[in-house]
């Protein structure tokens, strides 16, 4: 009975080391947080701003670059007619 029971204790042992190297982080994984981190901090343009900002709404901006966004804003939209094209595929040679 005590040969079962130490086998038992050795297989739980090795099941728990097992399933707990499975939990671990990779490098891959660690550097691709790393280089999404990075990213977004590039992006932020006042430092101060991103670590306290402020509550009060956007009264302004770039008078040109605002006016770009309304324009494309209201006059895209879908053009279902390139959508309705029939899908051609060609597989293989036609020789």
């Amino acid at each position: 009975m005590k040969t079962n029971n130490a086998v038992f204790k050795t297989v739980a042992v090795c099941a728990a080391i097992l399933l707990n190297i499975g939990c671990a982080e990779t490098r891959t994984e660690r550097e691709f947080g790393d280089s999404v981190r990075s990213v977004m901090n590039a992006q932020i343009y006042d430092k101060g701003a991103a670590l306290s900002p402020s509550t009060e709404p956007v009264t302004g901006g770039h008078a040109g670059r605002l006016e770009g966004v309304i324009e494309t804003h209201s006059t895209d939209s879908a053009k279902t007619s390139d959508v309705s094209k029939p899908l051609v595929l060609e597989i293989g040679s036609n020789q």
